[in-house]
């Protein structure tokens, strides 16, 4: 529950998918996210099955939300300033397609997806299907340049557009959706 982005909006009566590699936190999330479908996984590009080598972040201040499969420059600068402390672990391995087909009604529609992993989001689109499952907004934290960003053109490509930054938080939203496209625009939120 601690710095979750979604759970105001179970709390309104949403639900929701929700992917969690660490064990323990998936437990939580498992328990206190009712509403929600809670899978026990890390994500990875099509063919993605089995288990994985994860690394877990231990210790104080927000170290367990830093903990990833695949990294980058800017994540690693991230764990040596806090001179983290990682574990590896097994976790079951699979990609967001296949989480999303295995869900209670996978033909539902999704409003929009939160999407934190560390430095692993150009593997994690790779195994995402965003023609089937079009998220009408995804928030994407990515670390990297808005130019220069890995992830931008593999999610640009799947037919959205980046419309505004929250913080280290890309905000993108389906081209097909140009009214909710104006809206997150105005939103002003500032760039990066």
């Amino acid at each position: 529950q601690h710095l979750s982005v979604t759970l105001p909006f179970e709390a309104l009566g949403w639900t929701g998918v929700l992917i969690e590699p660490v064990r323990r936190d998936f437990e939580a999330c498992r328990d206190a996210r009712p509403a929600s479908h809670v899978v026990h996984a890390a994500l990875g590009p099509a063919g993605s099955t089995g288990t994985v080598t994860f690394n877990e972040v231990v210790g104080e201040d927000h170290s367990g939300v830093m903990s990833y499969l695949e990294t980058n420059a800017h994540h690693e600068q991230d764990l040596k300033a806090k001179s983290a402390k990682v574990n590896a672990v097994e976790v079951p391995y699979t990609t967001m397609t296949q989480v999303l087909a295995g869900a209670p009604d996978p033909e539902q529609p999704y409003d929009f997806a939160v999407i934190d992993v560390e430095g692993g989001e150009v593997g994690l689109f790779q195994g995402f299907d965003l023609a089937r499952f079009a998220p009408a907004v995804l928030v994407v934290e990515d670390k990297a340049d808005p130019e220069t960003s890995p992830v931008r053109p593999i999610i640009e490509s799947a037919g959205y557009e980046r419309a505004t930054a929250i913080g280290i938080n890309d905000v993108y939203v389906l081209r097909s959706q140009p009214d909710l496209l104006r809206r997150a625009r105005r939103l002003g939120f500032g760039s990066r």
